[in-house]
């Protein structure tokens, strides 16, 4: 708590924890505003996606979400296996090595 009492009290302290936050705060906010625009580019090559193949673009959040999982059950499914199948030779691997 003596750190704190010094921050409060001395305004050259005050200054600079302040300055402090504020960088910090400036640059969370950098980085969720890149994943944002990452996002909303990725919705929009999809949505364009769709239109370009011709298939009914989704009119809301739920039917996106759902045409988004149906989609990728697939691919789910096959990373799945494959990883079931990297994991089972990784196993073997080592099996072999030990004697």
């Amino acid at each position: 708590m003596d750190i704190y009492n010094i921050i409060l009290n001395d305004p050259i302290y005050t200054t600079i924890a302040v300055i402090l936050s504020v960088v910090v705060f400036i640059s969370i906010f950098k980085k969720l505003f890149k994943v944002a625009i990452i996002l909303i580019a990725f919705s929009v090559l999809y949505v364009g996606f769709i239109y370009y193949s011709g298939e009914k673009i989704p009119e809301t959040t739920d039917d996106l979400m759902k045409d988004i999982s149906r989609r990728s059950e697939g691919v789910i499914e096959e990373v799945l296996n494959k990883s079931e199948e990297i994991v089972k030779n990784v196993d073997k691997l080592i099996k072999d090595k030990n004697p």
